[in-house]
């Protein structure tokens, strides 16, 4: 069992509202932090996200929720794999249209890349392993299997 971990009730309430969504600004805010302005704010909040006791204390509480949840990587990447088939049209969706509910096998290229990466993340294959920096902008190179690589000599 994990030792008790000592913050401060803003702190507390800083994590509480930081895994809401993310935004460490707006979490610092809510925990009724009095700043000028909000890149004062964006400051704060960032120097308080560097403080091990409360690194510590927002993955307690995400661990929390994911077991509350049952959310683990085993089911993230069950619904990207059932994501990535309907988006790319090989299962239905099913939709409501007035009152009558209809499958729909509509291809989505953008959202079956976004759950293939999920998908090449989460597993050995290591597809996405490599980010590439373009100057202001990334991506993710996949790298390929030597077996389906193309002969040059053909």
């Amino acid at each position: 069992m994990s030792k008790k971990i000592k913050l401060t009730a803003k702190q507390e309430l800083f994590c509480k509202e930081y895994i809401i969504n993310f935004n460490a600004t707006d979490a610092y805010l809510s925990a009724g932090y009095k700043t000028k302005n909000r890149n004062t704010a964006k400051a704060q909040a960032s120097k308080l996200l560097t403080n091990h006791n409360i690194e510590q204390k927002i993955n307690d509480l995400k661990k929390k929720r994911e077991e509350k949840l049952e959310v683990n990587a085993e089911w993230v990447l069950k619904e990207a794999i059932e994501i990535y088939k309907i988006a790319k049209g090989e299962l239905p969706h099913t939709m409501s249209y007035k009152t009558k509910k209809v499958d729909v096998h509509k291809t989505n290229l953008r959202e079956a890349c976004k759950a293939l990466e999920i998908i090449g993340k989460h597993t050995s294959v290591k597809a996405f392993e490599k980010e590439v920096d373009l100057g202001g902008s990334s991506i993710f190179a996949v790298t390929m299997p030597k077996e389906f690589a193309q002969d040059e000599n053909k």
